[in-house]
């Protein structure tokens, strides 16, 4: 089962076409222009949650978006999951999936409801890949939503809530692969094996 349709990571010994450059450019200029100030300014307008959900790290958190420049930082300013995770989600008001070999989490926003609808929902996913950089990753429509990230459960308010309830399916589609996929370990199939279909977007 493949639920991923296209990543992108950027080569520079390929020559991408001019279109290609503006995108990553546009991109790229986004989150180094405006990404640290405000996702800082999210942190300080909710001190005391994050204050909590960082377990008193808020200095720490708050200092990694503080980088110098383009090029190779130092890993105390690296993109940081957990931590960023949810403040991403929240400042962005959007859903981040990450997966990783060792983890996947979604991100919900901690605050505000979600829209009764769900199409029009901005779902941004980025694959960990060697240990040293997050590529974007564009899934197929439906995919399986990997578990909610627990600082989320806890700390999220109560009209948050409404984001985890939208996409129920999707998120216990997750866990019946999951289980399906231990099941499947512990006693090999002898026929090819479907997933589950989804009924929601």
């Amino acid at each position: 089962m493949n639920f991923e349709e296209n990543s992108m990571d950027i080569d520079t010994s390929e020559n991408p076409d001019e279109e290609t450059l503006r995108e990553m450019a546009e991109d790229i200029w986004q989150v180094l222009v405006f990404g640290p100030q405000e996702i800082d300014q999210e942190i300080v307008s909710h001190v005391t949650p994050y204050d909590r959900l960082f377990t008193r790290r808020i200095k720490e958190v708050r200092d990694s978006l503080m980088i110098c420049g383009l090029g190779v930082q130092p890993m105390d300013k690296w993109l940081s999951i957990p931590d960023m995770g949810y403040v991403i989600a929240t400042t962005y008001n959007i859903i981040l999936v990450t997966f990783g070999l060792t983890f996947s989490m979604i991100f919900f926003p901690m605050r505000g409801s979600h829209s009764e609808s769900t199409k029009n929902d901005r779902i941004c996913c980025i694959g960990f890949v060697n240990g040293n950089h997050w590529v974007p990753l564009k899934m197929k429509n439906g995919f399986p939503m990997s578990d909610i990230a627990p600082g989320w459960k806890q700390y999220r308010t109560n009209e948050a809530t409404s984001w985890a309830i939208s996409y129920t399916g999707r998120l216990q589609h997750w866990g019946y692969l999951l289980g399906r996929l231990s099941r499947v370990t512990q006693n090999p199939p002898t026929e090819p094996v479907d997933a589950m279909s989804l009924d929601e977007p």
